[in-house]
């Protein structure tokens, strides 16, 4: 939920109230079970880092945020609540085919160097924020600004590659 609705900051609280008060909004039927599938996969990933990485152990707070993060790193199409829907949508044409936002978050959860590689840069993007108050990790605002320089840091590193 936090990964792809962008409410890292509520999620961070109490999912129990997140998911009573916003169950309209996630795990219908007509939705398609790989979007969970991905968030629960990553999270799962995320726990057995954190037995290597003093890096990770230190977000772990903002572990929520760290995975909207991820996902605006891979994308290449921003993500919309209708691609619960219809998944097939949440894809770009990369030359003669359509390459599927979700197939390719899989494919970077599943390998161990570009995961690291990606959490690492979610992290970078957002340490440039200020969240240590006592309850950043609860504030829309820190999620309004980590969105924020997410989008100048994805834009900056297209424009440098377009050079």
């Amino acid at each position: 939920m936090a990964m792809f609705f962008e409410i890292p900051h509520s999620v961070a609280g109490n999912i129990g109230k997140i998911v009573k008060d916003k169950k309209e909004l996630f795990f219908q039927k007509e939705h398609s079970p790989i979007p969970y599938y991905i968030s629960g996969l990553i999270s799962t990933r995320w726990n057995k880092l954190l037995y290597k990485s003093e890096d990770l152990k230190k977000f772990n707070k903002y572990r929520y945020h760290i995975f909207m993060g991820f996902r605006y790193l891979i994308e290449d199409t921003q993500f919309q609540q209708n691609f619960l829907k219809n998944p097939k949508n949440y894809s770009v044409r990369t030359g003669d085919k359509r390459e599927n936002c979700f197939e390719k978050l899989l494919g970077v959860i599943r390998d161990d160097d570009l995961l690291i590689n990606n959490l690492s840069t979610a992290i970078d993007v957002f340490k440039k924020l200020d969240y240590t108050g006592k309850r950043a990790a609860y504030s829309p605002q820190v999620t309004h600004e980590y969105i924020k320089r997410l989008q100048e840091f994805i834009n900056k590193d297209t424009n440098n590659v377009n050079e």
